[in-house]
């Protein structure tokens, strides 16, 4: 009997995972092609005086490509003209965009008449994958409270957990997006002593330049390279 031998040679290429072809990154986690960046110790990007109410910020290039790409939005608590607010908000900037949660509708205390339309920040935990198939907005809330004294006066607010959550963000790069996650480690909220904003770590990928400069060298404090325009402390 005659034995035919039948021999399959299988592309390579099939085999081949890829962030090119599926764009995506687990929170928390990097590669060694991704930008990475961990702040050493955490840091606090954000530093409010007390009895201010001021509103700060904090502008971040995530992908090291010397563009800035984010913005936090830090207002300490404040009470004027009947009316009590504070917030952390992140802006994305130059057709970026950050993952989406829900929107927070809120309407006075009567339940009647609409106030406004908040965009609450999806609170990503660790191993959670970040891709396409989130909703996106350029400004979301990671945490706010607005509230009016007036007849029937509105209250509304809405957080997310900083110290167990990451943050969804894409940047417009060459026409696609690159996805990215950042790691807020505290919010404090402070009428009369300092509101700040701490930051942990973040990454964003896809970049040749993937390294973490904080752990590449033995700074005790090292900022994000050019990250900020604003004060820092």
């Amino acid at each position: 009997m005659k034995t035919i031998k039948y021999i399959f040679i299988l592309p390579l290429f099939l085999g081949f995972y890829t962030q090119a072809h599926c764009q995506m990154i687990i929170a928390g986690q990097h590669s060694s092609s991704d930008y990475y960046y961990k702040f050493i110790p955490d840091t606090i990007a954000i530093n409010i005086p007390g009895n201010t109410g001021n509103t700060d910020y904090y502008s971040f290039d995530i992908n090291n490509d010397g563009v800035k790409d984010f913005k936090f939005a830090l207002q300490a608590p404040t009470t004027a003209m009947g009316a009590n607010s504070s917030f952390c908000s992140i802006i994305a900037m130059n057709n970026n965009k950050v993952a989406l949660a829900s929107y927070d509708s809120c309407f006075d205390n009567s339940g009647t008449l609409y106030i406004a339309k908040y965009g609450v920040a999806h609170a990503f935990k660790y191993n959670d994958t970040i891709n396409s198939n989130l909703s996106w907005d350029s400004l979301v809330y990671l945490t706010y409270g607005f509230s009016h004294f007036s007849n029937p006066g509105y209250s509304c607010g809405a957080s997310y957990s900083p110290d167990t959550a990451y943050i969804g963000v894409r940047v417009m790069v060459n026409s696609s997006y690159e996805y990215g996650w950042i790691r807020i480690v505290s919010m404090t909220f402070n009428p009369t002593n300092p509101t700040t904003l701490k930051m942990g770590a973040l990454a964003c990928e896809n970049n040749s330049a993937g390294i973490n400069e904080a752990l590449n060298n033995n700074y005790s404090v090292k900022i994000y390279p050019n990250p900020a325009n604003e004060l820092i402390n």
